[in-house]
Parts: structure tokens; C-alpha cells; sequence
């Protein structure tokens, strides 16, 4: 009798770990059909207005965009922000990696402006106090910038001239130039985040 309800436990949980393999493997496929489809019509959507747009540029530029605000202390006075990010939201993620996939939720344009609303697959570590664990995270970000300018692939938020002195400083991490103290708008060259949540 031991036998037969051994071979039947057996059973049911290899059953069980075909449906979960089934499911996760539907899951994926989900997701990287959402990751082709948003290649194509973020990159049919801006070769429009830039037929020199480069996916792959672009999102190496939003990721690091990403990484910016989130290890950023102080976000209030970045440049590559102009929305809304909770005060203490992401404090316990020590580190982040690019799974691969990107899903567009909407994008569009407003007279000079192109807005797009994406979804970024991450890993993460996390610090949570008694134990640094691993865990795959969704960042929605809200990205906005002046279309009617071509991507200059020279420039560099590092090196921004500004618009009232002509000073030259490091905007990565400062919205307002050290000189005269006129804030910098970033979104006149390029891409900048107005809202940023973690997806549940």
C-alpha cells in the first residue's frame, strides 16, 4: 500500500510542477512578445520625427536614467526628473540589472513633446535589514522629450551648457546651474523622467 501512495505522491506533485512550468513558460512568452512589439512601435513611433533613432541607444539612455534616480539621495533638484517619484521609494535596492525587456504602455505627442510610458523588467538586489535578497521588479516610467530636435549622440548630461549664462557644468545630478542659478531643462535635449513607480 505504502508503495502505490508514494508513486501517486510522486505523481501529483510532478503534475503540479508541469502546470507551474506551463504557466511561467506562457508567462514568458507574453513577455517577450510585449518586448518585440514595444521595439517595433517605439521604433516606428520616433523614426517619424528622427529617422537616425536608434532603439538600443535609447534604452541604454533610459536605464541609465533609472539607475540616476535611484541612487540619488536627494532627487529634488535632478535634472533627469520632473515628476513625481515617492520621497522614499527604492531606498533598500543596492543594485540593478536590465532583464531584457522593455512593454510600451502609450506613447504620443503634444504639440513639441513626445511622451512615452514604458515598463522596465529589472533584477534587483534589496537590502531589507537582516537579509540582502535578489528580486524582479517592474519600473513604469513616464519619459518626455522635445521631438522636433534630432537625437545628438554627442551629448552628454555631464557636460549641458546653460541657457542663461552659457556655463558649463555636470547636470546629472543638479537641476539648476552653479553659475547663475537658472534651472536647466533637460527635456530640450533630451530624455527626462516625469513619473517613475514600481509596478506591484
Amino acid at each position: 500500500m505504502m508503495p502505490l501512495f508514494s508513486f501517486l505522491g510522486y505523481l501529483f506533485f510532478g503534475v503540479l510542477f508541469l502546470i507551474y512550468s506551463l504557466f511561467r513558460g506562457l508567462f514568458s512568452v507574453h513577455r517577450f512578445v510585449g518586448r518585440d512589439r514595444a521595439r517595433h512601435k517605439i521604433t516606428a513611433f520616433l523614426k517619424k520625427y528622427d529617422p537616425a533613432f536608434s532603439y538600443d541607444y535609447f534604452l541604454s539612455k533610459v536605464v541609465s536614467l533609472l539607475k540616476i534616480i535611484l541612487f540619488t539621495d536627494d532627487r529634488s533638484n535632478l535634472a533627469v526628473c520632473q515628476g513625481k517619484v515617492a520621497g522614499d521609494a527604492f531606498r533598500d535596492i543596492v543594485d540593478i540589472a536590465y532583464q531584457g525587456t522593455t512593454t510600451l504602455n502609450s506613447c504620443q505627442v503634444e504639440g513639441k513633446y513626445c511622451y512615452l510610458d514604458i515598463n522596465l523588467f529589472m533584477s534587483d538586489i534589496h537590502d531589507g535589514g537582516n537579509r540582502i535578497y535578489k528580486k524582479n521588479d517592474i519600473f513604469r516610467m513616464k519619459l518626455c522629450k522635445d521631438i522636433k530636435k534630432p537625437e545628438d549622440y554627442g551629448f552628454s548630461i555631464r557636460k549641458v551648457q546653460c541657457r542663461g549664462c552659457g556655463g558649463s557644468f555636470d547636470a546629472s545630478r543638479i537641476r539648476y546651474c552653479p553659475y547663475c542659478g537658472k534651472e536647466y531643462d533637460l527635456k530640450e535635449d533630451d530624455w527626462v523622467v516625469l513619473e517613475l513607480e514600481q509596478v506591484k
